[in-house]
This record gives C-alpha cells, sequence and structure tokens, in this order.
C-alpha cells in the first residue's frame, strides 16, 4: 500500500486532471454509477470551553474506476469573532496544522492500495466543482471575477475559474489587508491575470461577472444588494444571505 503525502499530490495533480475527473463523476453519478455517501461530523467536548473535536466523514465508489475512497478529517474546531464576524478555525495539533486523510480501495478485490494527505488534493477537489459550475452555467465572456477570501480555496476556485473562462480581471476582498495584497501578487504571478485588492465586499463585488465567497464566516457574506444581471453566484459553506436566494 502506496503513502502519498501532499508534496507528490501537487507534483502530479494538475486543474486541468482535477476538473476532468470531477466532471466524468458527476457524468457516471447521474448514470446510477456512483455511489457515495454525504459527510458526517462527530463533536467531543474537549478541556477547552471553546473548543471541540471534529471527526468527519465521507466516501464514495465508482464502479468505472472500480475504487472506493473514504475521506477522514480529525479538527480541533471553535469559532472566534475576528473584524466584528464570527468565523470557524480549525488545526490539528497546533494552529498551522491539518489532518486529512484519504484510504483508497480497489472494489475489485478489496485490496487497500493508498493512504493520500488531502490538504492539496482537497483544494483542488473543491476549487474544480465551482469551477465546473462556471463552465456550464456561467456566461461564455464572463471574464471579471469578485473573489472574497484569500486562503487556499480561494487560490484553487481562481485557478479553476481560470481554467474554464478566459479570466482577464480578479478583485479581491479580505478582512485581512496582508492576505488579500498576499493573494494578489501569488495568483497574478501564477495566472498572469490583474489583480486589484478592495477595501470591502461591495467594492469587490461591483461589475464583475462571477463572484465567489470562499471564507471561513460563519455569517454571510454575499447579499441581494449586491447582485447584478447575468452574474455567476459560488459560495464554499451557506455564505449567501437569505435574501439572495429569491434573487437565483
Amino acid at each position: 500500500m502506496l503513502f502519498i503525502d501532499n508534496r507528490a499530490v501537487e507534483k502530479v495533480l494538475t486543474m486541468a486532471d482535477t476538473l476532468s475527473v470531477i466532471e466524468d463523476g458527476h457524468k457516471e453519478l447521474a448514470r446510477g454509477e456512483l455511489a457515495g455517501r454525504p459527510r458526517v461530523d462527530v463533536y467531543t467536548e474537549t478541556r477547552r470551553p471553546d473548543s471541540f473535536h471534529r471527526w468527519g466523514t465521507m466516501e464514495g465508489s465508482s464502479k468505472h474506476l472500480q475504487r472506493f475512497a473514504i475521506r477522514m478529517k480529525s479538527d480541533v474546531v471553535s469559532w472566534p469573532v475576528r473584524h466584528g464576524i464570527k468565523v470557524e478555525d480549525k488545526y490539528c495539533v497546533q494552529p498551522g496544522l491539518y489532518c486529512g486523510l484519504i484510504m483508497l480501495f480497489s472494489t475489485e478485490n478489496g485490496e487497500p492500495l493508498a493512504i493520500i494527505n488531502d490538504g492539496y488534493l482537497q483544494h483542488l477537489r473543491v476549487g474544480a466543482l465551482y469551477g465546473l459550475g462556471v463552465k456550464y452555467l456561467a456566461r461564455k465572456d464572463a471574464s471579471v471575477v469578485g473573489m472574497l477570501g484569500s486562503g487556499g480555496m480561494a487560490r484553487s476556485h481562481l485557478l479553476a475559474f481560470a481554467a474554464v473562462r478566459k479570466i482577464k480581471k480578479v478583485k479581491v476582498f479580505s478582512p485581512n489587508r496582508e492576505h488579500r495584497e498576499s493573494y494578489a501578487r501569488d495568483m497574478e504571478e501564477a495566472l498572469d491575470v490583474d489583480v486589484v485588492c478592495c477595501a470591502s465586499a461591495e467594492e469587490a463585488a461591483q461589475n464583475v461577472d462571477i463572484l465567489a465567497t470562499c471564507t471561513n464566516s460563519k455569517e454571510s457574506t454575499i447579499y441581494a444588494r449586491m447582485l447584478e444581471p447575468g452574474m455567476h453566484l459560488t459560495q464554499v459553506s451557506g455564505e449567501f444571505a437569505a435574501d439572495v436566494y429569491p434573487k437565483l
């Protein structure tokens, strides 16, 4: 059985490959040839009153690939208030470290094939899922992105958008000025596009074709007042305000 760490995954896995696999998987799901179970989280109290341990798993089996995978996560989670907004913090062992593992099995003979770190893979997988939405649902001439958030998900989402549309400009907002400026530098270099730092979410949402929210906020980040005709929206974890849904 192989152990495949994040560095090995990063060397071989591309956004183009991830998009292709995600699209094939959805077609297989539509044909009834892919089975899966949604994520289930188990919370346990810790000795700290503001933190819980969260064990999460999700799994799926592909008839075409003859593979079964289960993803497992071990996090210590808390919900502090930063910049006046309630957010979700998580780590494993210590802040800045995370634990996500995928166990891969053959469904032909049941053989355990690999244990894979899911840090890099997970960011690409989620980004590709929303990139697939842009491919089929966004306007063909969509070229300007408004990005709320500047972490790993914001980076993989933009990579996915740029793989399916000719992105020319990005407007990014994060409450942390240093983070959004770092994001702008990195994504300009990675994609050769113009990335502009914005002072507010409302500014980042103005005159964009795709508006994406990729934050750890437990409060709404996109409101109906920010929407414009023809705008394509994406969210990672329920960041749309209630007044957005009647507009969709």
